[in-house]
This record gives structure tokens, sequence and C-alpha cells, in this order.
């Protein structure tokens, strides 16, 4: 039952003091809730079939029918950092290479691995863009997809090029 509502209440407390470009770097998460508890922090709702919202958990990603829009749109830049190539789902996906390592069964990894092909779905219909094929989608539990999927502002690059540049690395 692990989620990412803790870094989207730290995104969010950076939105309200007034920053409005953010890197995140992300890797060896506990969570495959392809980050909806950031969006949900960030005031996304997720409404299932009978239209009741649903808790942010990755338990629920196979149940939401509709990605309500907050009412307050943050306008900001958000940089995520990710050193791996894997794709949201899939058998290089965030649910069949991470999973195991944190302790998955191999229905645990399928059910994961169904939530996170459901969830691509509902970004593709509703937001346009196909985070199945991103690569680094799958990194960190699907966060990289799940927020380039669903914000405005998302660019995903190499986590190392990127601290590189930063320091003038050669």
């Amino acid at each position: 039952r692990c989620s990412t509502q803790g870094t989207g209440k730290l995104i969010k407390h950076c939105l309200d003091v007034g920053h409005n470009k953010i890197v995140l770097s992300i890797g060896g998460s506990c969570t495959n809730d392809i980050g909806i508890g950031i969006l949900a922090e960030l005031g996304f709702t997720f409404i299932n079939s009978e239209g009741i919202a649903l808790d942010p958990l990755a338990v629920n990603l196979d149940q939401i029918a509709q990605i309500l829009k907050p009412d307050i749109d943050h306008k900001f830049e958000l940089t995520i950092l990710c050193d791996v190539d894997n794709p949201l789902f899939g058998p290089h996906g965030a649910a069949a290479i991470y999973g195991p390592q944190k302790g998955a069964s191999v229905e645990q990894v399928k059910f994961l691995d169904d939530g996170a092909k459901h969830f691509a779905g509902l970004v593709l219909n509703q937001f346009g863009k196909d985070i199945s094929i991103l690569k680094g989608g799958g990194a960190a539990g699907g966060i990289a997809a799940g927020l380039f999927g669903v914000l405005i502002d998302v660019v995903l690059k190499n986590g190392f090029d990127f601290i590189a540049d930063l320091l003038h690395l050669k």
C-alpha cells in the first residue's frame, strides 16, 4: 500500500511557495502507483465507473474510469531524472522488472502490469499521450509515465547526464 503522496506533498509545497521549475530524481521506489499519489496531491481525482473517487493507490489503477483535473492549474516545468529505459508495462516494464525485487508475487506482478496498461489507455484517451512506449516510463513504479502523461510541461532526462552537465563534468 505504498504511495507517492509524500512526494506529491513536497512538490505541492514547492509550488505553493512560488517555485515553477522542479527537478524530480526518481528510482528505487517502493511503489507501483504510476505517480497517482503525486497527482492526487496536485488536485487530480481518480473516479471509478460509478462516479466514486478512489484512493490514489496501485490497487485501484484498474478501477479508474476517469481522471479529473484539479480546479487550480499548477503551471510549472517538471524535469524527471531517471537512469533506466524500462517501459511502463510488459516483460521489461515496471512491475515485471522491479516488482519481484520488492517482493511481489507472480500474481501481483500481473495485477500491477494490467493496472498500468489500463491507466495508459486512460491517459491516451483523455490526454492524447501514449505513455505505453515512453522510454524510461517504468522508472520508479511508473512515476515517469504517469506524470509525463497527465501533466503539461514534463521532460524526462538521463539523471547522470543532467548532473554531469550541471557540474560541467567531461
